[in-house]
């Protein structure tokens, strides 16, 4: 579309009438004895001479001048008129110069009045200059401005204030005052008519802003007419009124020329070919008629204007209705054969049903696309659709599918190297990425006018295609980082960036390189979270550091060319990972100096910059890594600059929301200051500022998140009732835009008020809605399928209460597209489930009622299958009965009845803020045990945990033996009288879930490990052996005995490649991370003794794949050993996993990890599971939260799909001691036909008592998880 602004010249409009600067009349023949005057009873802004008079008929008379005297000024201003002059003693005179002399004394600015009197003299003619001088100005004021700020007028005239009044100082601050109004888009704004001076020294300027008298629609043809050929008016096919709803101003405001500029997409978008604007006159002269002449589309072009105005409205409504008019258009397009229009149609649909989220419908128009650009031979749009499909199946988790679609778009992608300029300029109209921050990157290269001022002469397909090629290259990137394939995650990302830096060297045009560059800052700070991600903080720190220094070298890039420039540089930068902003730190050091100087270098160009709220944004992170690092009072100064660099930005309700979040942020330090007061003050101008917005969604969002932390605040100060209004007030506004989260914390607050005021009851009921809601929410697209309900009696108390009439019996798949985000969102509801648990142990010591114990139980069993049955409820299993029994945790007498024996304790831990529960639980009886918080218990957990693994501290046995009865006292204490010699099940939570008990000494003060008297067995949660025994009367039963998949191919240097491919895998920049495992084989090996070889499935190197794993075949097994490196992350859950071969034998890099959701969707018949080599990395310093995740989503996912028994190690044990270990363990089994729980307990005490291996460290690495009965 062509879209334009003419513009008609229009100063005379805006001016009532000429300015007569300098009336001048000759009163009087020059020596006719009387005076020559000039004099104007108002002062102009631009004094003039007047126009000479006529030519007499008969030559002026020429005298001699004796004598020139000036009167009515002294010292300078007498000096200023002599220099004005030409009329000089001893000089010849007319009258007519004598005018001119007059004129130039005028034109000085300082006089209102002059006059030249003649004399005769004796000696000649005495001339006398009588002048009056202006007043002082005192002054200025402007009357019709109602647009330009006071502080604009006091800054220019200001320093004229308090001396003579000059008229040419006058009109050059008349003429800052006009440029003001054109900087700001109001170019038909003036000062018009003469100033009006006063004796007192004010001056009063008029002001014509340009104001809209009315707004007109013209229909005109492609030549500007408004008439056809026969006359008539042109007639338009949309209604005046539908395209006058696009423009923003109304008659009455002030034209402003930026704000129509922004009207013309709209009114194209409705469906017109050309938008073009003129001005005429209004009936008032200082008003102005904008007419708007349109050019109508044709029909396919409005049906695709329209869909795309429809669309830009931004719901699921809107976009269903703007596939009307886009399916509309292709049929047109289809019947005309036009297939350059029916391509982009296609696209449209296809984005329009990706946004729904309707994935089957956007691959269906995705695959027209293909078959589109191939008749079309446009092999960019061939490749960028490629791309486009790789990410939908990338969202469907179909990561396999989306491997191959990348791959695919990276050869066309080099078919598209000799494709024309043409073609990359037809795709930048509609190829744009999708579901991709370098997706972004595309559409900004392709479309280049958008941002930048483009030569059309320059070409800008080759960085395109380089761009496209690197984006197929950052997804494969993103893939395999998310799926944990670390090396492989480097290798793309680092081929990625050689192909960006090879093209920043061809290209030619500054956006080219300027968006290279940032896209390398992309690239830098992914390999950064890679390293992160493997807990090389060294190099994830250089890495980040790059990539810092590099965005600091940008910043006078953009600041030299143009304030266009800097606002490009902060759109691409918001678009960045918020690891590229945040200044990462530790608890001890704080920011390095570096990380500072990037802060201030970066703020001061978003100070340097306006019209920009997403500014303040970006800053608001970086106050986000203070609250992270403890330090809120450094945050507030972060927030306050924020405060600044949103409040500079133009006014819409962009600004307006990103000041009130800013507010917000502000008010959550203040509050971590423990300043409350303070914080509701804050809180309430974030308020006030949303009330200013319209009821979209995100204000609600805005409004009711605010709401809840000012109900926070007041239940700090102890002020009950302003709480529970708050809290009140938010779960309102949360219900009715539908959002579960804001909902979930207003019934925690309610719950909160009441449990403070003594409601317990009423806390309860509250709270259990939470849970309901919470629980369910991330399963369900779009929220919660609940019927919530709630109301407010009359007392204030509120009423909740759950309708389950709508729950369906078959829970939906969750919304959450990935499990790193299901555990953050359940790590961050952490919370409540505290919460409940407090609340039910407070009332379960206030009444003695054992049945608030053992709901207090129930209440820890549905925190520890949180995670777990969230990853469950996002795959196709969800109509699984196991499903359903897992997420539905047992009751007590479930528990007692059909899982304990009368040999068999449960020990159930709960970590808490305030306090932490154990529950011990018997076949006939439930004991609960308060004890310390959370932070004190872990403290002593990593300090055991590290005297069992730390090099230096792991041979010390007295040493290792306190640390554990230290801990021993804090979780075994209150029950050890209780223990006897049974067999004790373990619950954990936190840190404990990475202890291995067998270790712990008995906490009376015998350093015997628990090991010596008891068999232990560890659970994800007890809800997962309920599902095990239930489910293993339909297991099948495994026709052979063991599967072992051991030393995988880690490395590109690895000798089992052949000599030729080694020297080419040589040359790819591809990290070593896992070192490869030899003495692996060697433990298998001595498995293999107890194994006859039609009975075993042995896969060692390349053949150690995840393909072996996934191949139906491994469910014929009883027992499945992995002899490989294992992660078992308790910082980020969702990378655990096994690794296996990362190359396959010709040397390709190929998905490795093993990961829990690859695992959940196996269906085995294993009686046990043995995971050989794995490490678990608890993270640094006692203040990291350590999630349990990491172990039972690994496990956990085992036991889910059919394994009976799990068998772990929790760090990487000595590959001699774990040899040793596994022969022991395996004879049990085999030749002693022990359970595996019994067996692994006889292996590791029978090593335990051996003198070369009885620290803990060679023997108590492994666990057993599941079910200890055999099968």
């Amino acid at each position: 579309m062509r879209e334009r602004i003419w513009w008609n010249p229009f100063s005379k409009i805006m001016r009532s009438h000429p300015a007569l600067i300098a009336g001048l009349v000759l009163a009087i023949e020059l020596l006719g004895h009387g005076a020559v005057t000039a004099q104007t009873p108002q002062l102009s802004p631009s004094p003039v001479p007047s126009a000479k008079p006529a030519p007499s008929p008969s030559p002026e008379p020429r005298v001699l001048i004796a004598e020139v005297a000036v009167s009515g000024a002294d010292g300078k201003l007498r000096d200023e008129v002599y220099k004005a002059i030409k009329t000089k003693p001893g000089g010849i005179s007319t009258r007519s110069q004598l005018q001119q002399d007059i004129n130039a004394v005028f034109a000085t600015g300082f006089f209102s009045n002059v006059k030249a009197t003649p004399e005769d003299t004796p000696l000649g003619v005495r001339v006398t200059f009588e002048v009056k001088l202006n007043p002082v100005l005192r002054s200025v004021s402007l009357k019709g401005a109602t647009l330009l700020p006071k502080t604009i007028v006091e800054t220019v005239f200001q320093p004229q204030y308090g001396k003579i009044t000059n008229l040419r100082e006058l009109q050059a601050g008349i003429q800052k005052v006009n440029k003001w109004y054109t900087d700001n888009g109001y170019v038909l704004a003036q000062v018009v008519d003469t100033p009006q001076v006063a004796q007192d020294g004010t001056v009063t300027l008029t002001v014509a802003e340009g104001v809209i008298e009315a707004i007109q629609v013209r229909y005109v043809d492609k030549d500007g007419n408004d008439r056809d050929a026969k006359g008539n008016p042109i007639r338009g096919k949309t209604p005046a009124s539908v395209i006058l709803q696009q423009v923003r101003s109304k008659p009455g405001d002030v034209f402003d020329r930026s704000r129509f500029g922004k009207d013309l997409p709209r009114i194209s978008n409705v469906g017109f070919d050309d938008v073009k604007l003129s001005l005429a006159p209004g009936q008032d002269p200082r008003k102005v008629i904008v007419v708007v002449n349109v050019t109508n589309n044709d029909d396919v072009e409005q049906a695709i204007n329209l869909g795309s105005r429809v669309e830009a409205e931004n719901t699921d409504e809107a976009r269903r209705r703007a596939l009307t008019h886009y399916q509309t258009a292709l049929k047109l397009a289809q019947a005309r054969q036009d297939l350059l229009t029916e391509a982009f149609t296609v696209n449209r649909i296809a984005k329009v049903y990706y946004d729904l989220e309707e994935y089957s419908q956007t691959l269906d128009f995705f695959n027209r696309s293909l078959v589109l650009s191939k008749r079309l031979t446009l092999p960019v749009l061939e490749a960028t659709t490629l791309t486009n499909i790789a990410n939908v199946y990338y969202n469907l988790e179909e990561f396999q599918q989306a491997f191959d679609f990348y791959n695919q778009s990276i050869s066309i992608w080099q078919v598209a190297e000799k494709s024309s300029d043409q073609d990359i300029d037809i795709t930048a109209t509609f190829a744009a990425g999708i579901s991709s921050t370098k997706g972004k990157f595309i559409e900004l290269y392709f479309s280049p006018n958008r941002l930048f001022e483009k030569n059309e002469n320059e070409s800008n397909a080759i960085g395109a295609r380089s761009i496209g090629k690197a984006v197929a290259l950052f997804r494969i990137g993103d893939l395999y980082q998310l799926l944990g394939d670390y090396p492989q995650a480097l290798y793309a990302f680092n081929e990625s960036r050689k192909l960006l830096q090879n093209t920043q060297i061809q290209a030619k045009k500054e956006s080219e390189k300027l968006v290279l560059e940032m896209l390398e800052v992309f690239n830098l700070t992914s390999v950064s979270g890679v390293y992160a991600d493997l807990d090389d903080r060294y190099q994830a720190d250089t890495y980040i550091d790059l990539s810092q220094k590099r965005i600091a070298s940008l910043i006078p890039k953009f600041l030299k060319d143009s304030e266009q420039f800097s606002t490009i540089f902060i759109s691409l930068f918001s678009a960045l990972p918020e690891s590229a902003v945040r200044l990462d730190s530790d608890q001890q050091t704080g920011f390095s100096k570096q990380r500072r100087d990037f802060f201030n270098q970066f703020t001061s160009l978003l100070k340097g910059t306006s019209g920009q709220p997403i500014s303040a944004s970006i800053i608001n992170i970086f106050g986000d890594s203070y609250i992270d690092l403890g330090q809120p009072q450094e945050a507030l100064k972060i927030y306050e600059q924020a405060l600044q660099i949103g409040q500079s930005s133009k006014d819409d309700s962009s600004k307006t929301l990103t000041l009130a979040s800013t507010y917000k942020s502000i008010g959550k330090a203040q509050s971590n200051l423990g300043n409350y007061r303070s914080a509701l003050d804050t809180y309430n101008q974030s308020l006030k500022l949303l009330q200013t917005l319209n009821n979209s969604l995100e204000s609600k969002f805005e409004k009711a998140e605010t709401l809840n932390l000012k109900g926070k605040s007041y239940l700090q100060l102890r002020q009950f009732s302003q709480a529970r209004k708050m809290y009140n007030q938010a779960l309102t506004l949360a219900q009715q835009i539908k959002n579960a989260s804001q909902v979930t914390e207003a019934w925690l607050g309610l719950a909160g008020v009441n449990r403070a005021e003594g409601n317990l009851a009423q806390a309860q009921t509250e709270i259990e809605a939470a849970l309901t809601l919470l629980e369910d929410y991330p399963l369900k697209p779009g929220g919660s399928n609940l019927n919530l309900k709630f109301s407010v009696s009359r007392s204030g108390q509120s009423n909740t209460w759950i309708d389950r009439s709508a729950t369906p019996s078959v829970p939906k798949p969750s919304e959450f597209k990935f499990y790193k985000a299901l555990t953050s969102y359940f790590a961050s509801k952490r919370n409540y489930y505290e919460f409940y648990i407090n609340l039910l142990m407070q009332r379960y010591r206030q009444t003695g009622n054992k049945q608030y114990e053992a709901l207090a139980l129930q209440a820890s069993e549905r925190s520890h299958a949180r995670s777990l049955s969230a990853m469950l409820g996002r795959s196709d299993r969800t109509a699984d009965p196991r499903y359903q029994q897992l997420t539905q945790p047992p009751q007590l007498k479930e528990i007692q009845q059909q899982i304990l024996d009368n040999d068999t304790m449960l020990l159930e831990y709960s970590l808490g803020e305030e306090r932490s529960y154990l529950w011990a639980v018997t076949k006939t009886e439930i004991s609960s045990y308060e004890l310390p918080k959370r932070s004190v218990i872990e403290a002593v957990a990593k300090d055991f945990y590290d005297y069992l693994t730390v090099p230096s501290l792991r041979l010390k046995p007295s040493k290792t033996a306190n640390a554990g009865l230290a801990l021993s006292r804090l979780v075994l204490a209150p029950i050890a009288e209780k223990l006897g010699k049974k067999r004790l099940v373990i619950v954990g939570d936190g840190l404990l879930q990475y202890i291995p008990f067998s270790a712990l000494p008995s906490s009376t003060g015998a350093l015997d490990p628990l090991l010596t008297n008891h068999e232990i067995v560890s659970l994800p949660s007890a809800s997962t052996l309920t599902l095990i025994r239930r489910d293993r009367a339909n297991r099948p039963v495994p026709k052979k005995t063991l599967a072992v998949l051991a030393d995988p191919v880690f490395d590109r240097s690895d000798d089992r490649f052949s000599a030729k491919l080694k020297e080419t895998l040589q040359s790819l920049d591809l990290e070593q991370i896992y070192p490869r495992l030899p003495g692996t084989r060697t433990q298998v090996e001595e498995v293999f003794a107890f194994v006859p070889p039609n009975q075993r499935l042995e896969r060692f190197g390349f053949a150690a794949d995840r393909q072996t794993v996934l191949n139906p075949e491994l469910s014929q097994y009883r027992i499945l050993h992995f002899a490989t490196h294992g992660i078992l992350d308790s910082q980020r859950p969702e990378r655990s996993g096994m690794i296996l071969s990362v190359f396959n034998d010709r040397g390709e890099p190929q998905r490795s990890l093993l990961s829990p959701s690859d695992v959940f969707n196996l269906k085995l018949s294993a009686d046990l599971v043995v995971l050989s080599g794995c490490r678990t990395g608890l993270g640094t310093g006692t203040k990291t939260e350590v999630k349990g995740e990491g172990l039972i989503g690994l496990t956990g996912s085992f036991l889910y799909a059919g394994a009976e028994q799990v068998v772990a190690s929790l760090w990487s044990v000595d590959d001699v001691a774990t040899n040793e270990l596994m022969k022991r363990f395996y004879n049990g089994i085999f030749t002693q036909k022990l359970t595996p729980a019994a067996a692994l307990r006889d292996a590791q005490r029978s090593l335990s008592q051996d003198p070369q291996w009885q620290a803990p460290y060679y023997w108590a690495g492994f666990i057993l998880q599941g079910d200890w009965q055999s099968p």
